[in-house]
């Protein structure tokens, strides 16, 4: 009887033990978890995102023959939310936040011309970041492993 009660707890105390591991994960949407390289590909249209720990970002785009590389800044908002600054490179369809929402309540300009987003998770485990775009968010897919 004793080991059986001993067995029980122990496997309640795993999967306690289990539980808070994967919702650490899960619930994790800081700058640290988000960064990383995403990929975007449609229409014969291609963009690698780089966003790093530190609030910036690189971006680069690839549409036929050209090729443009930007710079700039993005920042979370709430839990899952992002915002780019103007320097993101606006994909077919991609809404800025004038294009959405009009001009901002409070005269700030700069937020006018910032793109905004969202990171889900898939699995509740690997992030993927939808920005805002007509009709649907448009998906970059999280790089999970990095071979150059």
């Amino acid at each position: 009887m004793l080991k059986r009660l001993a067995y029980t707890v122990g496997a309640l105390i795993f999967a306690l033990a289990l539980f808070s591991v994967w919702y650490s994960i899960a619930a994790n949407y800081n700058y640290n978890a988000l960064s990383g390289t995403y990929e975007y590909a449609k229409d014969g249209i291609t963009s690698t995102l780089y966003l790093k720990k530190d609030g910036t970002f690189q971006q680069k785009l690839v549409a036929g023959d050209n090729v443009d590389i930007s710079k700039g800044t993005w920042r979370r908002i709430g839990e899952g939310g992002v915002a780019f600054s103007k320097d993101f490179m606006r994909l077919p369809g991609q809404l800025s936040y004038l294009d959405k929402f009009g001009p901002d309540p409070n005269g700030n300009k700069d937020a006018d011309t910032d793109f905004g987003g969202h990171f889900e998770k898939v699995l509740t485990l690997f992030p993927v970041l939808y920005v805002d775009g007509k009709p649907n968010d448009l998906k970059f897919s999280k790089r999970l492993l990095i071979i150059n």
